[in-house]
């Protein structure tokens, strides 16, 4: 009787710590897998630094430094601008997609009315503020990335295909201007408007 009594609490032990590690269970990576994103960083030093990206596979790199494309001739500037951009906009669409699994992780807890973890918390109101979202749905919104192709040819229309100044003196492809001193940002001036 004893012995059964003894295999009766070992089991009701493990039930409850099942349930009890269930319910504080953390954003869980066999569920949500974070894709590792190996790098290699390469210094440009000329046109030969950028590689030439396949159509099959991307090779994810990142680039230190930039060249003068308004140099290059217009035939090759544009695979070359292509080949430099691309591997970026696919890691930065990778990282928004793994912050969107996670969210969705937080949010899956809170429908279900499972407690979060701190750091879940933290990570959730980080995001909230950084994306000035009103709402878990807002969140999901702001962090659901662009489709590459769409990105890829907004930077190549706002920055000439790598030849305006915006984009070889502040390595902004996009031509964002930013008129807040609480923004960090590089300073430029437009000849036009001295």
């Amino acid at each position: 009787m004893l012995k059964l009594l003894k295999i009766l609490a070992l089991i009701l032990l493990l039930i409850v710590f099942h349930v009890v590690f269930h319910e504080v269970s953390m954003y869980d990576d066999a569920i949500y897998p974070q894709y590792q994103i190996r790098t290699d960083s390469i210094i440009i030093s000329n046109i030969r630094s950028v590689l030439p990206q396949r159509t099959t596979a991307l090779i994810p790199v990142r680039y230190h430094g930039i060249f003068d494309f308004d140099t290059i001739p217009e035939g090759i500037r544009k695979n070359l601008f292509i080949d430099y951009l691309l591997p970026a906009i696919v890691i930065e669409r990778e990282r928004l997609l793994d912050q969107m699994r996670h969210v969705e992780f937080i949010e899956n807890r809170m429908i279900n009315k499972r407690p979060l973890r701190t750091d879940d918390l933290l990570f959730f109101k980080e995001l909230m503020v950084k994306y000035d979202a009103n709402s878990l749905k807002d969140l999901k919104i702001r962090l659901f990335p662009h489709p590459v192709s769409l990105v890829l040819a907004q930077a190549a229309l706002e920055s000439g295909w790598g030849t305006s100044k915006v984009f070889s003196k502040a390595y902004n492809p996009f031509g964002i201007m930013s008129f807040s001193s609480d923004e960090q940002r590089h300073r430029f001036l437009n000849p036009n408007h001295q």
